[in-house]
């Protein structure tokens, strides 16, 4: 599939272990570590198609910032005339059936975008997604991928009040293959992501509403500019503070922020 599904540099996405708790999740089809960097496909040629290849790793390291083995391999023919480049990248921050939490949340919106990059962001050459089942983590991975991909392209900021693009994603993926997006943890997962980087580009495309409104990206969340305009006349009024031009002039502010205030919230 690698080989002839895909263009050089191929990207396989993995995101199980091999084994998890007292289970095999999946089997080692590429080599552990720099010790043994040679593996030889299909040696025997066990189903007589004459597809006898070399995977060997060139590099591996332990990504921080996607917290995953970032392995570079080159797979190349028998005879030594074909190469292809391949990345693979291993993600084990995500239990089977659950979702990724704290740092591993974010590692794997990193994974996400890393994922696009290796292959020079091409739609014409598809990555490789798998977990164990290859539904639950892997059909969350792909809508999310796709989700985000719709966002950052300006495509869910005007949505009719009964559209659910994420519901539509996982409806199409699972037209495709069963029980993708499997859990209910993991499709909740899926809008607690769109919320937030949807909340993050409103607030980047409109500063001045979002700092009126106290709203912040990554989740923060500051007080209203109005509320803070009012604390100071409250503060002004009990210290009795100040002359009567400074809390003439403080009213009009706050009417006028008042006033604004109406007309976003319609």
């Amino acid at each position: 599939m690698v080989w002839h599904e895909t263009t050089s540099p191929a990207v396989i996405v993995m995101l199980t272990q091999t084994h998890e708790g007292r289970g095999e999740k999946c089997f080692p089809y590429y080599p552990q570590s720099t010790d043994s960097p040679q593996l030889k496909l299909n040696p025997a040629n066990e189903f007589e198609d004459g597809f006898i290849h070399d995977l060997k790793l060139v590099s591996m390291v332990d990504d921080e910032a996607v917290r995953a083995q970032v392995r570079e391999l080159d797979m190349t023919t028998e005879d030594g005339s074909e190469t292809k480049k391949i990345w693979h990248l291993l993600f084990a921050g995500w239990p089977d059936f659950l979702v990724p939490e704290g740092a591993d949340r974010e590692a794997l919106l990193k994974l996400i975008d890393m994922s696009r990059e290796k292959t020079g962001n091409s739609t014409a050459n598809p990555r490789i997604v798998h977990c164990s089942a290859g539904v639950g983590r892997s059909g969350t991975f792909i809508a999310l991928d796709w989700l985000l991909q719709e966002l950052e392209d300006g495509s869910l900021d005007e949505l009719g009040d009964e559209e659910d693009p994420i519901l539509t994603a996982v409806d199409a993926l699972r037209r495709q293959r069963m029980m993708m997006v499997q859990s209910e943890a993991q499709l909740g997962f899926i809008y607690d992501v769109i919320r937030d980087r949807w909340r993050d580009r409103w607030v980047a495309h409109h500063a001045e509403d979002a700092e009126r409104l106290g709203v912040t990206q990554n989740g923060e969340q500051e007080q209203p500019k109005l509320k803070r305009q009012k604390s100071v006349r409250d503060q002004v009024s009990e210290q009795g503070e100040g002359d009567e031009d400074d809390r003439a002039q403080l009213e009009a502010e706050l009417m006028d922020a008042e006033m604004d205030f109406d007309k976003g919230k319609t």
